[in-house]
């Protein structure tokens, strides 16, 4: 997936316009604490701050609106692809979409908010999720987009 996330990078930057994107499955039957502690195996400097309970519906809401934002052209920032840029760029959110949706379930514990220390830093949009379960791998993904 690190592959995935670089190439949504590339694509979705231009002009005074970066994004970061980052997944890291966790393990199975993990509390806040043990994510955390994995978490800053990866990111030494992540650190969890009260994340809240959220749903699916505010994961979609803010991967919707990471992917539909194409910069602030009165602001002199953007993205500009060519078609076929364009449609590599759906293919790859449509495969992070899936692959996202592999780690939601029924009795998932999902969470937004509350992480800092990660790569990236929001200025057009951002977003910190965790989706912890019980019996499965969870995932951290975060996306930022700033100038």
């Amino acid at each position: 997936m690190d592959e995935l996330s670089a190439r949504l990078e590339c694509l979705m930057s231009g002009l005074n316009f970066v994004t970061t994107f980052g997944l890291l499955p966790l393990p199975a039957g993990m509390s806040l604490e043990d994510a955390e502690a994995a978490i800053v195996q990866v990111y030494p400097e992540a650190e969890l701050i009260g994340p809240g309970r959220t749903d699916a519906a505010e994961v979609w809401e803010e991967i919707d609106h990471a992917f539909a934002y194409r910069g602030d052209p009165s602001g002199g920032s953007g993205m500009e692809l060519t078609d076929a840029q364009e449609a590599e760029l759906r293919e790859l959110q449509d495969r992070y979409r899936v692959y996202v949706r592999e780690f939601m379930e029924p009795v998932s514990a999902i969470y937004a908010g509350g992480c800092r220390g990660l790569p990236g830093y929001p200025v057009f949009w951002g977003y910190r999720l965790l989706i912890l379960n019980p019996d499965r791998e969870g995932l951290l993904l975060f996306g930022d987009a700033s100038d």
